[in-house]
């Protein structure tokens, strides 16, 4: 099972929003903070990345960044440019392919925003980073990540029949590939999440509750898959995951019923009994401690 594959699968709850645009010095844009995640490329030129709590960070072509949690960020022509909306931004500094610019500086733009109807409660997305940097020397070693960019701009360029559904495709795979280029060059993951799926005794168990989540996992189960006594196990998966191997089941567990829920036509009833609890009232308080809001509501926003 690729366990990251199934998180992102799994845990999609919002829409998607793709776009390129060719900017001419002065422009500035405010990312909004109900982006959950959102991705910049820069293709072409330099911009400059506005972060609170941190220094101006300088992009040059072919660098990518990840901005997660909904960080309030921003990208401009320079760190003293005024900031607007990018629809504003996009109607007043945009220009088209073969402008005489007149030697005015151009920074070209792909940028895709990921946002979540509901926490997503899983460590994948807590324990990210609020930045991943990747430079054009780190992102030109995945030639796949490459292709992909190339892909995504050709798709909103010429934008066809099925692009809706595209789309959304394009950005998972792109988090994914941004993943793995941030891992290879990142040296500091040795207690999460993501160094977990790199731990081939929990990424064993990782993957067999993600292959069988409503299988009825015990403890004792868990650790033979793993390979590992229940102690040392129990220990390591903590460590690196963050929680108990019990209460990362449960959690997994819960965010497959929330997709159940919003996508399918089974009952509450028969989703919380899948689900591995006995009734339905004490499905519906722990799935409500895990979203902040019942699972009936949860279908009613879906619907």
């Amino acid at each position: 099972m690729d366990v990251v594959s199934d998180v992102l699968r799994v845990t999609e709850m919002g829409n998607t929003i793709m776009s390129r645009a060719q900017f001419v010095a002065p422009w500035g844009i405010a990312v909004d903070e109900t982006t959950k995640i959102a991705v910049h490329a820069v293709q072409r030129g330099i911009c400059w990345l506005g972060m609170s709590g941190c220094e101006p960070i300088l992009l040059a072509e072919g660098d990518i960044v990840l901005v997660a949690h909904g960080s309030p960020h921003s990208l401009s022509d320079s760190p003293d440019t005024l900031l607007s909306t990018w629809e504003h931004t996009l109607s007043e500094c945009s220009v088209v392919e073969g402008t005489d610019l007149k030697g005015r500086a151009v920074a070209q733009l792909l940028c895709a925003k990921y946002r979540f109807g509901l926490p997503t409660r899983h460590p994948l997305f807590a324990q990210l980073p609020n930045l991943i940097h990747l430079c054009a020397a780190d992102a030109v070693r995945n030639p796949q990540l490459q292709l992909l960019v190339q892909l995504m701009r050709a798709e909103v360029d010429d934008s066809g029949d099925g692009t809706e559904l595209v789309i959304p495709r394009l950005v998972d795979s792109l988090l994914v590939f941004i993943l793995r280029s941030w891992l290879v060059s990142e040296p500091d993951v040795s207690s999460n999440w993501f160094a977990a799926t790199r731990n081939k005794p929990i990424a064993e168990a990782l993957s067999a509750i993600h292959t069988d989540p409503m299988r009825d996992w015990s403890l004792e189960a868990l650790a033979q898959t793993a390979g590992q006594s229940r102690a040392t196990f129990a220990r390591q998966f903590a460590a690196l995951v963050g929680e108990t191997p019990m209460a990362y089941l449960n959690r997994w567990r819960l965010c497959v019923a929330a997709k159940n829920i919003r996508e399918g036509s089974a009952t509450i009833e028969s989703v919380a009994y899948s689900s591995g609890y006995n009734s339905a009232a004490a499905f519906s308080r722990a799935f409500k401690r895990q979203y902040g809001v019942p699972p009936v509501e949860l279908r009613q926003l879906a619907s």
